[in-house]
């Protein structure tokens, strides 16, 4: 049997959008509500080599879950990337965005050689920031009232994972 996970296409878009108008990944990621499957299919078929997505399939391959990783396009910041996540809401609690996460982090490891990754996430969203800590993430500030959600400002948490290449000093 093959892994559900793999590298999103562009017929993943339609799929994609579907995981994006969910009420609770709308609540819990930046993205706006009403998103286009155009804009889906531009993004995965743009071929941008510093930004990889991962997606998490059903028995009959469709994308249930998306994990992005985008590195940084600054020279200085060439050892650094960003994470998103985001899990339909049918398939949430049942492990597909740790197993997604996982595999980011194999590909920023073993092959990308990052040292450090970041993310954002909403002070308020304890299952996830749970998850990232589980995976080594910890918060470095707290962001106040940083993203508008719903018609109020909320605070957001940035939380980064370092991880030294070998032999180097942490």
């Amino acid at each position: 049997m093959s892994s559900p996970i793999r590298h999103a296409r562009r017929d993943d878009a339609a799929a994609i959008q579907t995981i994006f108008s969910c009420p609770s990944v709308i609540q819990q990621t930046l993205q706006l509500p009403y998103p286009s499957v155009g804009a889906w299919q531009q993004r995965l078929e743009s071929n941008d080599a510093l930004s990889h997505h991962l997606v998490y399939c059903d028995d009959n391959d469709r994308a249930v879950a998306i994990a992005s990783l985008t590195r940084a396009g600054n020279a200085r910041r060439a050892h650094c990337g960003a994470l998103s996540l985001a899990v339909h809401d049918a398939h949430q609690g049942q492990g597909l965005g740790r197993q997604l996460l996982l595999a980011l982090l194999d590909l920023a490891d073993n092959w990308l050689g990052l040292i450090r990754l970041e993310l954002n996430v909403y002070a308020d969203n304890a299952r996830a920031i749970a998850l990232y800590e589980k995976l080594g993430f910890r918060s470095e500030c707290r962001l106040l009232r940083d993203t508008l959600r719903d018609g109020s400002y909320e605070d957001g948490l940035l939380m980064a994972r370092l991880r030294w290449p070998q032999g180097g000093a942490a």
